[in-house]
């Protein structure tokens, strides 16, 4: 694994963060925006949270600012990663995170995690899906059932859940009914067609409906555009646009319609905030000029990778070409 550290802005504030190179070759200066707007709209500064999947650490680096009186629980099960996120989590001096190095699901006991090395954030569970080439490794990490470790995470209570976890965020929401129900938490989650078809054997709409079945509020975001997934004509159109145009990747859900309300209504001002000044756009123009410009600086970022990777093996040609060529001489000569 290929590591680089690199500082990244979160908020305000510049991080020094190491990481697999593949992964941070792809990160702008700034972790994503639009991400930060909605974890700050949607906590508090005594705020306890977890983050499910919590990577290398941005987000959790990010939660513990945004809640500097609170607590955050970050989980991560990839030994290698957790490792990072630990390193990460010590270098921001975020004393409020309390790191956990299993994974949660719908039941205890143990699976297989898999992923690549070099791009350490698409890890996934391979009990439905598994691959067996030279890119990925295969390692059993612990799984708990949330209900049943909540109080060794440190959080004296539940405010919000952060989760992107390739898929698997329904089992980790079958192991926290208890959790769910006694809190009643707002979650930041990702909707992802591709881990969903490959990893859980789940269509879009099977997940729409066994999430509604959990939580009643449910939308999707991209950037300032928000619809509301109980209403079946929003729900197709996000489904044809995250299927087709790969956007509305990220959902806000909740209990409580009004909570949920205010997060978003809080999330909306803070894109609008940060949208182009002194411009004729409008603002729904502006947001997809912002975050067309973010992808570029992410698309960039590998490129730059792929690049370097490229002038490596050219440098290594080289280096054979011209060995070659001086036995070729000294056999002539």
């Amino acid at each position: 694994m290929g590591l680089l550290k690199r500082k990244v802005r979160i908020g305000d504030a510049l991080f020094d963060f190491t990481g697999d190179a593949g992964y941070l070759n792809s990160m702008g200066d700034t972790f994503e925006p639009s991400t930060l707007d909605m974890l700050s709209s949607m906590v508090a500064r005594d705020s306890h949270v977890i983050d499910v999947g919590a990577n290398i650490g941005f987000t959790a680096v990010a939660l513990s600012n945004f809640c500097p009186d609170g607590w955050v629980a970050a989980v991560e099960p990839v030994p290698r990663t957790f490792a990072l996120l630990e390193e990460n989590v010590k270098a921001a001096r975020a004393t409020n995170v309390s790191c956990h190095n299993f994974a949660l699901g719908a039941a205890d006991g143990e699976l297989v995690m898999q992923g690549n090395p070099n791009f350490l954030a698409g890890s996934f569970v391979a009990d439905k899906f598994s691959i067996d080439d030279e890119y990925h490794f295969a390692e059993r990490v612990p799984v708990y059932m949330l209900d049943a470790v909540f109080e060794q995470t440190g959080l004296r209570r539940l405010d919000a859940i952060k989760i992107d976890v390739e898929g698997f965020e329904l089992d980790v929401f079958a192991g926290a009914k208890k959790t769910l129900s006694v809190f009643e938490p707002l979650v930041f989650m990702e909707m992802n067609h591709w881990c969903l078809s490959m990893f859980r054997r789940m269509t879009i709409p099977e997940f729409r409906e066994r999430l509604l079945k959990i939580f009643p509020c449910v939308y999707a975001v991209q950037d300032a555009e928000t619809r509301d997934l109980t209403d079946e004509k929003a729900a197709y159109h996000v489904a044809h646009e995250h299927l087709n145009h790969g956007r509305f990747f990220n959902l806000l859900v909740g209990f409580n319609r009004d909570i949920v309300d205010r997060a978003l209504d809080r999330y909306l001002a803070k894109r609008s905030a940060n949208a182009l000044p002194n411009t004729h756009l409008s603002p729904h123009e502006a947001m997809a000029l912002i975050e067309r410009a973010e992808a570029a600086e992410q698309r960039a970022r590998v490129f730059e990778h792929r690049a370097s990777v490229l002038q490596n093996v050219v440098s290594e040609k080289e280096k054979l070409i011209w060995h070659l060529e001086a036995q070729l001489a000294s056999a002539h000569g």
